[in-house]
This record gives C-alpha cells, sequence and structure tokens, in this order.
C-alpha cells in the first residue's frame, strides 16, 4: 500500500492505522491522546483549513472548491467550514 498523500483522498483510520502497523482502535486512542482528537476530525480540520487558504488565493466558486477537495455538495462543504472556522465559506471569502 501506498503513502497518503493528498488531502482530497481521504483516508480512512483502518488504512493510517495499517500503514504505522496499528490495530484500527488502539491507532484511534493514541491518535486522540497525542492530537486531542480523533483521526477523523483532525482530517477535516486539515482539509477545510487547505480548502480556506484556496478561498484566499483563488477566484473559483464555493461548489468548485467543495468538489477539488471531495465533498459530494457544497452544503455538507459550507456545515464542515463553518465548524472548524467558525464562519460560512462565503463569509470568509469576503472578510
Amino acid at each position: 500500500m501506498g503513502g497518503w498523500k493528498e488531502l482530497t483522498e481521504r483516508p480512512r483510520v483502518a488504512d493510517l492505522a495499517q500503514m504505522v502497523g496499528l490495530s484500527p482502535d488502539y491507532f484511534t486512542r493514541t491518535f486522540r491522546r497525542t492530537y486531542g482528537m480523533p483521526p477523523r476530525e483532525w482530517i477535516i480540520r486539515q482539509i477545510i483549513q487547505h480548502a480556506a487558504a484556496h478561498l484566499d488565493r483563488t477566484g473559483k466558486s464555493i461548489a468548485q472548491i467543495a468538489a477539488f477537495y471531495g465533498y459530494p455538495d457544497s452544503f455538507l462543504f459550507s456545515q464542515q467550514f463553518k465548524s472548524v472556522m467558525g464562519v460560512p465559506p462565503q463569509v470568509y471569502r469576503v472578510r
């Protein structure tokens, strides 16, 4: 199995655990202890932070950015963006 390199790939916890030779449960517990959150939440935060930078440097629509980061629709992207960044992407872009 190759290494996970792209945020758009959405790795599964089981895949990450396998990459480091741990069981998924042990990996999740250790990750939570180390980073203060479960791996899935950390991954979402990383994706949203990269998407925020993408919003800052491009004129692409929110729907295009959502699709680029693997979101099936801009509604879910907007919900997760707001939960991480504190404001919806539309507000973030015009700040």
